[in-house]
């Protein structure tokens, strides 16, 4: 028995509700008695954004560090994670996660949050105010492009990020020397 609208979407249901193998939301409703149970379609609402979404992948996520000598020497020698790259003046240091072009980036100046890399961050912008959020801060450039802080209509901080101008391009230490163009 499907659990979840997600287990349901995935296909692990589809031979208890063969019907119900197509595009679209589904919802469980689960009563007191088995007999009772059923699963209902959804009617699915076609986005309002651009057709593959606004918000490309998590780019990198910002994890605070008193300095950066202390979170490379925790992050880089103890867990491991090989550096990227460091960029002192701005106080962070991008380290891989090796199974995804995603970032841990220690950072002196940020909190804990998840960095959303979006094509073009005056769009992305454009559709969250649009859709009801608000402008944090920014946008501003950055060395590799644009960043913005915005947040959704429930309050929620989204920190939008482009490479626009390109990426870090570093020396062998992982000292950042300039930014190559795109």
């Amino acid at each position: 028995m499907c659990l979840t609208a997600l287990t349901a979407i995935a296909g692990n249901c589809y031979g208890a509700f063969p019907d119900f193998a197509q595009v679209g939301y589904y919802e469980h409703r689960d009563s007191r008695s088995r007999s009772d149970s059923r699963v209902t379609k959804v009617t699915a609402q076609p986005p309002k954004g651009p057709a593959h979404g606004i918000l490309r992948q998590i780019d990198a996520v910002t994890v605070p560090v008193p300095d950066l000598v202390q979170g490379l020497s925790f992050y880089r020698d103890i867990l491991g994670q090989q550096l990227l790259w460091r960029d002192d003046a701005l106080g962070q240091a991008g380290l891989r996660l090796p199974d995804t072009d995603t970032e841990i980036v220690l950072s002196t100046r940020q909190g804990l949050e998840p960095n959303w890399l979006v094509s073009s961050v005056p769009e992305a912008v454009d559709w969250v105010v649009k859709g009801g959020g608000r402008v944090i801060h920014g946008p501003i450039d950055i060395p590799v492009g644009r960043v913005a802080v915005v947040s959704d209509p429930f309050g929620n901080p989204l920190v939008l990020v482009d490479l626009s101008t390109g990426r870090y391009m570093t020396d062998d230490d992982g000292t950042v020397i300039g930014v190559s163009s795109k």
